[in-house]
């Protein structure tokens, strides 16, 4: 099932989140990361399904992005329990290859 036609059909409104905090800092990182993930749990009631698999696969040798848990507000609105997740994109390569 399309993503976007769920949202539709289960009327939900808590979208995943692309986030560059490099855009007009170049400087500017979160753990050393330039581009973050924000990932809702819309397919998760328990919310830590895609969690747990990072943490599955890093315990078996897997490497994997840097994840984190966060709760995510924008301004005064509660959007819930997220995941951050690292951005695979060309300075990931080059820093673990």
């Amino acid at each position: 099932m399309d993503k976007r036609l769920a949202i539709e059909f289960y009327d939900y409104d808590n979208y995943s989140f692309k986030v560059k905090l490099d855009y007009t800092n170049k400087e500017q990182k979160y753990n050393g990361m330039t581009e973050l993930h924000l990932n809702t749990t819309f397919y998760d009631d328990t919310g830590i399904r895609e969690h747990l698999i990072y943490d599955i696969y890093n315990r078996m040798g897997i490497e994997t992005q840097q994840y984190y848990f966060g709760h995510l507000y924008i301004g005064n609105m509660d959007r819930g329990l997220i995941t951050i997740v690292e951005v695979l994109n060309q300075e990931y390569i080059q820093d673990k290859y």
